[in-house]
């Protein structure tokens, strides 16, 4: 998900415990407290809220990480599909066995899509065919990162994600 501080990936060995879970028929949601996994890289706070909206038919993501000074992140989607940028690189389209999905960058608003190929360290096995979808950005000593994944043709971009404190009483979307 993200490399606070130094490059460093996340410890392996860390536990990530879920603080919280709803479900009902048009979608549910949760959130894992990443925390423990990235205090070595200098992270204070690291969580990641997913949710299925909109009769299960949307997917969203909310990564947000803390750090008691600036915090080089980055965020990334591995994927055997090909993917196409576009809007700016706010837009990713992901083709794979005639079917398309669109990933949309909510936030950080100055933020952009990437592509990057996925190389793997031995004794790893190779990645072979696999991409990464890729935000990347340095902050001062926050960052919110929000992207929305949906099949082509019902996504929506015009919706307000609310903060991951605020779930358990108002859901992830903010009601207009």
């Amino acid at each position: 998900m993200c490399r606070p501080l130094n490059n460093r990936n996340q410890d392996y060995k860390a536990s990530a415990p879920i603080i919280h879970f709803a479900t009902r028929d048009s979608g549910g949601e949760a959130i894992a407290d990443l925390s423990n996994a990235y205090a070595s890289s200098g992270a204070s706070k690291v969580q990641r809220g997913v949710a299925l909206l909109s009769g299960r038919e949307r997917y969203l993501i909310v990564d947000e990480i803390s750090a008691n000074a600036a915090v080089n992140v980055v965020w990334s989607m591995h994927t055997k599909a090909t993917m196409t940028l576009t809007s700016g690189a706010k837009k990713a389209t992901f083709s794979q066995g005639g079917k398309t999905i669109e990933a949309v960058l909510l936030s950080p608003e100055e933020a952009s899509f990437s592509v990057a190929e996925v190389t793997l360290d031995s004794p790893q096995y190779p990645a072979t065919g696999v991409r990464k979808l890729q935000v990347k950005g340095v902050y001062s000593s926050a960052a919110r990162i929000i992207v929305l994944l949906a099949p082509s043709g019902a996504m929506t971009s015009s919706v307000t994600v609310n903060p991951l404190s605020e779930w358990k009483i108002k859901g992830p979307i903010a009601q207009k």
